[in-house]
């Protein structure tokens, strides 16, 4: 699970051949204790991976976008592992 602000977005991991696929499985909006799920044609749309990127590295692949508005959001790049 994971919150933007009052967006509650929940993912299954799913393991691949090179890393791992966040798979949406449901988005709610939380208000306080509430939490009110969202119909997909209304909830934002997560599609991740990571993988790895050398012995310290992991690269990240992320797109939010929503059913009637399209991409919000993209990144993707390498994250570097410190001690």
């Amino acid at each position: 699970m994971e919150r933007w602000g009052n967006i509650e977005l929940r993912f299954r991991l799913v393991p691949e051949a090179d890393g791992i696929r966040y798979e949406q499985v449901g988005a709610a909006l939380r208000l306080g204790l509430s939490r009110i799920p969202l119909p997909a044609m209304l909830a934002p749309r997560v599609k991740a991976v990571e993988s790895a990127a050398g012995e310290r590295a992991i690269r990240v692949r992320v797109v939010v976008s929503l059913p009637l508005l399209g991409r919000l959001i993209a990144y993707d790049g390498t994250v570097e592992v410190e001690s």
